[in-house]
């Protein structure tokens, strides 16, 4: 340590070779492994920077919840320096909103510490754009964005609202250990927003066709336009250079005495019943989604597959992530019927008999993640019909219920599990009580996936930790195995180094529709989305500059062209889930309580999806920039 950096806890020998490399930049990025102490880095950094009089207050953007823990749990033990610390509440409180204010007192000699939750930033105008602008109008400012893949996508508004705020920031940092999601694309909003001069791009255009390579092709159906399709990825060795250069990267395995992980696989057979009804969503979502008959020697999962995914291994908009989600719920044990119950499937369920067989096996404390509710209420009915300690953690339970949960699962010995969904408790929380985490059903995602294995394997694990995936033989469950597995090893060679840059890594050509993202790639504008049966296309104008969003053949909103490529305008925004009707999903998206009713019809990616929502629930939409405007949300 040569700074003679301001700590109150002990570091590891690798947090003050991060310092060294980040001390005095106006802007880096910490990319550290989950669980190598990142938040420890920030905090000393800051109260270092406020001791010797370059800043006067620090910004922390981090996703809902864990925002919460920088106030209460990591700033209280590791800030050495006088401080008051506050983190925002939309609706606050007597004693939320005083907390605040006390931060604004002028007679204060301290760091001021601002901490606000990322999904605050969905318009432009919020009262927390207005209050962090506030900030940083007022005092020389430390910000650090956590989690900064939550700003991944160019096009969404929280990205530029946060963008173009960061510019007034005198120091910028940006923490994650899992920046490349699903794309090596992914770094470009979040280097931007650190400097747009560290990829050297002025335009998101630019920077994909120099990394990722793309295919010119015609609409279909005879109508006149052109769009790309992803091909892959080259030059990834320069872009790793470039983030190197502005990041410090470390690996548990290289920085932490760390047991290693350890993992395993436990296969089950579908029963006959659960087969019949995975069959006949199979072929149906290969007729929603427009592709060929199957026939009696086709690979089932794999055409389906190449269906419901882009090249980025994201879903394909919301018919996609629909049937994708309910081949998951049959494997799991359930199943949907056509008055939308969800019932549980006659005749037994594989899954959940093996994951008691392993609780047999098991010795010491366990996590069980699973993506669904239904899932996480059968299982912990069936460990305490065995008399087993247990809590439960996802959104139905209040947050305060849920800080018990965690605190009993850590501190009382009688509590040997915890069951969870990863959208919930897969961020920023310390559950280093377990030595086995088993997976009875996984997300698509990387990020979520990653995130959640290191709840357990973090500082302060001192013992090995196996995870265990409960995988159903000939189904999505193998395919999402295979991606996750893909997009790890993508990040990991890019962030890592030593990736070839002539390499396209992976090269994947997949057929069907294209990414409706409107981030990463270029829409096809035949993809079939929305509601089933409907079909949108954007048939671009003869002047080669604008077009017209055609649902069903009828004029409705607008697409662009830029840059000379050919993309509909989306919006990505994130809330809490209010009521859900046949038609329309109402969503709170500044905290202000009321919420806005958006159409389900105009939904074009919704996650977690309807019907499997409760109120409290965060909810993350895709909607068209034009509906957008419309609600006033951009």
């Amino acid at each position: 340590m040569t700074r003679g950096y301001l700590i109150k806890t002990k570091p590891y020998a690798h947090q003050p070779i991060g310092l060294d490399m980040a001390y005095g930049r106006r802007a880096f990025a910490y990319t550290m492994e989950q669980g190598t102490g990142k938040t420890w880095m920030a905090i000393v950094e800051a109260s270092t920077l406020w001791a010797r009089g370059q800043i006067g207050a620090m910004i922390v953007v981090a996703p809902n919840d864990v925002h919460r823990q920088w106030v209460t749990q990591q700033i209280p033990e590791h800030c050495a320096v006088p401080h008051r610390a506050a983190y925002w509440v939309a609706s606050p409180l007597k004693a939320e909103r005083l907390k605040w204010e006390v931060l604004w007192q002028a007679k204060f000699d301290g760091l001021r510490i601002f901490v606000f939750n990322v999904e605050a930033f969905q318009r432009a105008g919020s009262r927390a754009a207005k209050e962090l602008r506030k900030v940083l109008n007022a005092l020389p400012t430390y910000l650090a964005l956590d989690e900064s893949s939550r700003i991944k996508t160019p096009g969404a508004t929280r990205t530029k609202v946060l963008v173009a705020l960061g510019k007034h920031a005198k120091y910028r940092r940006i923490l994650s250990g899992t920046p490349l999601t699903n794309s090596p694309l992914d770094a470009y909003s979040q280097f931007r927003f650190l400097d747009p001069k560290i990829m050297g791009y002025s335009s998101f255009s630019a920077f994909k066709h120099h990394f990722a390579e793309w295919e010119k092709r015609r609409t279909s159906n005879n109508r006149q336009g052109w769009y790309e399709k992803l091909v892959g990825y080259r030059n990834l060795d320069e872009l790793g250079r470039k983030i190197a250069a502005h990041s410090y990267r470390v690996r548990k395995v290289d920085c932490l005495d760390l047991p290693p992980k350890i993992y395993e696989t436990r296969t089950v057979r579908l029963t006959a019943e659960q087969r019949r009804i995975y069959n006949e969503l199979v072929e149906d979502g290969v007729s929603r989604l427009g592709g060929p008959k199957l026939t009696a020697g086709s690979d089932r999962d794999d055409a389906l597959w190449a269906l419901m995914m882009d090249e980025d291994g994201v879903v394909r908009g919301q018919i996609a992530l629909t049937v994708l989600l309910r081949l998951q719920q049959v494997v799991g044990g359930w199943v949907t019927d056509e008055e939308g119950t969800v019932r549980e499937i006659p005749g037994g369920n594989p899954k959940l008999e093996a994951l008691l067989r392993y609780a047999d096996e098991l010795d010491g404390k366990a996590l069980v993640w699973s993506s669904r509710v239904p899932e996480i209420r059968a299982i912990v009915e069936a460990l305490r019909a065995r008399n087993e300690g247990v809590v439960a953690y996802y959104g139905e339970i209040s947050r305060d219920d849920r800080a018990e949960a965690r605190r009993q699962f850590q501190e009382d010995l009688a509590v040997r599990w915890f069951v969870g969904n990863p959208h919930a408790g897969g961020i920023g929380l310390n559950l280093t009580g377990a030595t086995t985490v088993l997976y009875y059903s996984t997300d698509h995602s990387y990020e979520k996936r990653a995130q959640s294995e290191d709840r357990a394997h973090r500082i302060g694990q001192t013992r090995s930790v196996l995870y265990v995936d409960f995988v159903a033989e000939e189904t999505v469950d193998e395919k999402i195995a295979d991606a996750l597995f893909q997009k790890r090893q993508m990040a990991e060679e890019i962030l890592d180094g030593g990736t070839n840059g002539d390499d396209q890594v992976p090269e994947r050509v997949l057929g069907g529709g294209g990414d409706i993202s409107g981030g990463a790639g270029a829409v096809d504008p035949t993809d079939s989305i929305g509601e089933a049966g409907r079909t949108d296309v954007c048939a671009f104008q003869d002047d080669g500059e604008s077009g017209v969003f055609h649902p069903d053949g009828g004029e409705h909103g607008y697409c662009r062209k830029t840059d000379r490529e050919a993309r509909f305008v989306n919006v990505e925004l994130s809330g809490e889930f209010l009521h859900e009707t046949d038609a329309a999903l109402k969503v709170d998206f500044d905290g202000d309580g009321e919420g806005t009713w958006l159409p389900k019809s105009q939904l074009l990616d919704v996650t977690p999806p309807p019907r499997t929502l409760n109120p409290g629930d965060l909810i993350e939409v895709e909607i068209p920039e034009w509906l957008a405007v419309e609600k006033g949300l951009v």
